[in-house]
């Protein structure tokens, strides 16, 4: 028997790939989420230098851009969730000097690689250095931290090839560019609050990603900030996160249809209620494919 397929709006079909991982199906568990789907997040863009940096004062991310993402990400959270999740504060820090950019290059400015022995973590130096520095232990005091680097005044490069941002784990993230739009940061703190790439292929226990391949269809939804998209999280991503249930007590749920049954509510409207969305169960005759790795977090 295939697995549910799931039903968003407008018709349209999330890839099967998906469905047995988060519908409310027996046998599979809802996955874990790293971060409570009603919580009032305190995120902060931690700007960083290098110590060989001309001026080690200035950052590359102005106030006045980290403000307007930090914007349109706290409108984006209490829209996506129906209000459940708050940002109850984004902070920009102050440039916090770390050590010579030579210390975190992957590859020279010959393009020689460096050794992994031989590297240092950015993201853990940038947060003990806010803590000398500044007095603040950010991993206490944020939920997500968003780490900014200047570029290399080395001229090598530091991350990884192809990589504007990354996510390091369910609270910290890392972003190499001099600009991200607001989508960007979306996506990587969609991974540290648990989410795969929109297409990816889980386990039963939504922990585990199936193959050791990196393939193009990974991020072929073309809405999800997930995936190739900027505007909403998608009606599974909100069902692990809570702010959509699978009981018609819930303020907005997923059900089984019955043939001929299909009748729902957008669910990326800000004021969806009640059925949002549905899966269908029978023997379509298609073959799972793995479609993505076990680092899953670009």
């Amino acid at each position: 028997m295939f697995p549910s397929i799931v039903l968003a709006s407008a018709l349209h079909l999330t890839p099967p790939q998906q469905a047995s991982v988060f519908t409310p199906e027996p046998g599979y568990q809802r996955p874990k989420n790293r971060i409570a789907g009603d919580k009032a997040m305190r995120i902060i863009f931690l700007r960083t230098s290098f110590e060989n940096d001309s001026d080690p004062t200035v950052s590359r991310h102005s106030d006045a851009e980290m403000r307007e993402v930090g914007e349109a990400l706290t409108s984006f959270f209490k829209i996506q969730s129906y209000g459940t999740m708050t940002v109850s504060k984004f902070e920009i820090s102050p440039v916090v000097k770390i050590g010579k950019s030579s210390l975190y290059e992957r590859t020279d400015k010959d393009g020689k690689e460096v050794p992994a022995k031989q590297r240092r973590a950015p993201i853990t130096d940038a947060v003990a250095a806010a803590q000398r520095q500044l007095g603040v232990d950010f991993r206490k005091e944020f939920d997500m931290i968003c780490v900014m680097l200047n570029a290399s005044p080395t001229g090598g490069k530091i991350s990884p090839p192809g990589v504007a941002a990354l996510a390091t784990g369910p609270q910290t993230s890392i972003f190499f560019g001099a600009k991200h739009p607001w989508r960007v940061y979306a996506h990587e703190i969609g991974h540290n609050m648990g989410f795969p790439h929109a297409w990816s292929v889980l386990d039963k226990k939504g922990e585990e990603t199936l193959s050791t391949d990196r393939n193009f269809i990974e991020y072929g939804d073309p809405t999800t900030p997930m995936g190739k998209g900027s505007n909403s999280y998608s009606l599974i991503e909100r069902y692990r996160m809570g702010w959509i249930g699978s009981k018609d007590t819930d303020s907005r749920f997923v059900k089984a249809f019955e043939p001929g049954e299909i009748s729902f509510m957008a669910y990326d409207r800000p004021d969806a209620s009640g059925c949002v969305g549905g899966y269908i169960q029978g023997d379509f005759g298609v073959e799972i494919k793995e479609l993505v790795s076990k680092r899953d977090g670009a």
